[in-house]
């Protein structure tokens, strides 16, 4: 059974997180030619059950990405866009770089229903995007955080205790929010989300915040650990010169309810494949690619394998600080 060894998965205690719960696991990897695929995961909920679910799809979805990189065959994947069907390679799907650029998790969901997998997996793919223009173009408006919103910061426990949120609506009309949080000035956590409402957004990337803090804070191995305080510092002040320049969200927004993605014109490919079926389970695990988007987070070593993409073109502006949001 999957979860028969009890030291391979785990959740944090309660009472440090209050009404939630961390989980984590380690299972299986795979052996590639250009090495062994990522076989952890974490996730947070209030509720253990839950948490350890939520860890087991996104471990799936690190899995089934391994899958298929030494893969020739062709598939057909379907273009969200304009419903066609389009012949490609597995390896097109799979982890490491392609003809669409690099691949990470980003554009990945696993679950049962396939309309609600494939609209998270295009919400991830939006996020990441929305996420390059924000950092290297300063797409987006600030928002003030309310009582409301510390209050639900504050449940969470957090090590830090500076925190900059913004909104960014520039790859379709769902808005994806961005939370960097601090503490002396130094970086400490990041999250972002996009959903249809401004809450519901917010929501996860405070909860994606917080398991970033835990698995960063104090940990050698950690990519935040890597930063000089000369970096940490330089990313402070960057961040506190977009919360100068760009304009605050309206308020009365946030009530607003998308019930449907409307991507921007200039988008005219996204193609969705499913790179894993477990039908014991009922479980898929789907891919998303864009010819126009980026398919991994926007650090400047994917960007390179990406000039060509027209989100590129159009928002790679200032590329001196490299983009520190995971």
């Amino acid at each position: 059974m999957i979860f028969a060894n009890k030291e391979r998965y785990g959740i944090t205690r309660n009472i440090f997180l209050k009404q939630s719960y961390i989980g984590y696991l380690n299972l299986c990897r795979v052996k590639t030619k250009l090495g062994i695929s990522i076989g952890d995961a974490t996730s947070r909920d209030i509720n253990k059950l839950v948490s350890i679910k939520k860890c087991y799809n996104e471990y799936l979805e690190r899995f089934s990405l391994g899958i298929s990189i030494d893969r020739e065959d062709t598939v057909q994947s379907i273009n969200i866009i304009d419903n066609s069907i389009c012949n490609r390679k597995k390896k097109l799907f799979a982890y490491g770089d392609t003809s669409y650029g690099h691949n990470d998790t980003t554009g990945t969901a696993t679950g049962i229903n396939s309309y609600i997998i494939i609209e998270k997996a295009i919400r991830e793919l939006i996020e990441k995007n929305d996420v390059l223009c924000f950092w290297y173009n300063d797409s987006g408006k600030v928002i003030s955080l309310s009582e409301v919103h510390y209050q639900k910061i504050n449940e969470c426990n957090f090590i830090s205790n500076e925190f900059y949120c913004f909104i960014v609506e520039e790859i379709s009309n769902y808005p994806t929010i961005i939370i960097m949080c601090f503490r002396d000035k130094k970086l400490l956590a990041t999250g972002s989300s996009c959903n249809k409402t401004i809450e519901q957004a917010f929501n996860e990337a405070i909860q994606e915040a917080k398991i970033m803090e835990w698995q960063q804070f104090n940990n050698k191995l950690s990519s935040f650990s890597e930063l000089c305080p000369l970096e940490h510092e330089t990313i402070y002040h960057e961040v506190e010169r977009k919360k100068q320049v760009m304009k605050h969200a309206d308020r009365n927004r946030y009530e607003k309810t998308n019930h449907k993605i409307e991507l921007k014109a200039w988008i005219k490919n996204i193609e969705v494949n499913v790179i894993y079926a477990d039908e014991k389970r009922g479980l898929k695990t789907i891919k998303c690619i864009s010819k126009e988007l980026m398919s991994s987070i926007p650090i400047r070593e994917n960007i390179a394998l990406y000039k060509s993409k027209e989100i590129i073109k159009r928002y790679y502006k200032n590329s001196i600080l490299d983009c520190p949001i995971v």
